[in-house]
């Protein structure tokens, strides 16, 4: 008992120590590599910083889902000593510290539950998003977005503060936010469809390495989905739709892989080349699901490749 206690006082003292070393952007970069994964030299700068904030991010590198056996030696010996006491350091930093990040957190840990044996809790995940979006906080923002526009229950579905909080996010850069914007636009789901403002959020995720978008996009300039009719679009979208899949395919869009091979094959918005046709099509086929694969081989077949 005395040992508990020893160590929920050491605990204490720490929390409640501050060190205003670290600026709140620095904060936040440390918050996103840890809550991605990404340790680099974060773990070591929060044990350094010895705030409740630090500390509750800290503790949650080995309290989250991450791989422990990749988590940095000192999170996990934190982590073990910090969580019986996790949840409530988190609870308290994010209402008497009124921390949107600590909000944030807790909207996670609900909305997903944890493998520590925190339940998910749907309405606690949406009150801690509400509370961290509307001091700002994007992440928070998108993910009300979400549960506004996806709620199956019905007990949040609500499109126009779906819309508010995706343009709030999306406008402080949050390229989740902008992808969403740009699909609704794109389809008109509960608000006037609009192109034009599809094609501008759908950039601004794009420029941020969003692959989905960059899909989208080539979609778009192709004649809004229909790729296999050459007459749809001028020849400068068609280069332009060729750009957008060539990036996506960059980063492996399976998608955009069939997207690009049926324009090499047909000779859409770049020079025909039925060898490079060929090879982005093998590509899914040996690599894409089932459902893939057999588009894959169908169109090997079409082109006689």
């Amino acid at each position: 008992m005395k040992s508990l206690l020893l160590v929920f006082f050491t605990c204490f003292t720490i929390f409640s120590s501050a060190n205003a070393k670290y600026t709140k952007a620095q904060e936040d970069r440390m918050i996103r590599h840890i809550s991605q994964c990404k340790w680099n030299n974060d773990i070591e700068e929060y044990h350094n910083r010895k705030t409740t904030r630090g500390y509750v991010i800290l503790s949650s590198a080995y309290f989250s889902n991450c791989d422990i056996n990749k988590t940095p030696d000192i999170a996990y010996k934190f982590g073990r000593i910090v969580y019986p006491f996790y949840k409530s350091i988190l609870i308290k930093s994010a209402t008497e510290g009124n921390d949107a990040e600590s909000q944030f957190k807790l909207g996670e840990i609900y909305l997903f539950g944890t493998k520590k044996g925190i339940s998910k809790d749907y309405k606690k995940a949406f009150h801690w998003y509400k509370k961290s979006a509307k001091q700002g906080n994007s992440d928070a923002q998108f993910k009300l977005g979400v549960m506004y526009d996806f709620d199956t229950s019905g007990a949040y579905e609500d499109y126009n503060k779906s819309i508010k909080w995706y343009k709030l996010s999306a406008e402080q850069g949050n390229e989740k936010a902008q992808y969403n914007l740009g699909v609704l636009y794109e389809n008109g789901k509960n608000i006037k469809r609009n192109y034009k403002e599809s094609i501008k959020w759908y950039k601004l995720a794009a420029d941020q390495g969003l692959k989905n978008a960059k899909r989208n996009l080539g979609n778009m300039y192709l004649g809004f989905g229909n790729i296999f009719n050459e007459e749809d679009g001028n020849s400068e979208d068609r280069k332009h739709a060729a750009k957008w899949y060539k990036l996506a395919v960059e980063q492996g869009d399976l998608t955009a892989h069939l997207a690009l091979g049926v324009l090499y094959a047909e000779g859409i918005g770049v020079e025909k080349d039925e060898l490079k046709a060929r090879k982005l099509f093998r590509e899914v086929y040996e690599n894409g699901s089932a459902l893939k694969a057999e588009k894959a081989e169908s169109l090997l077949n079409k082109y006689k490749l």
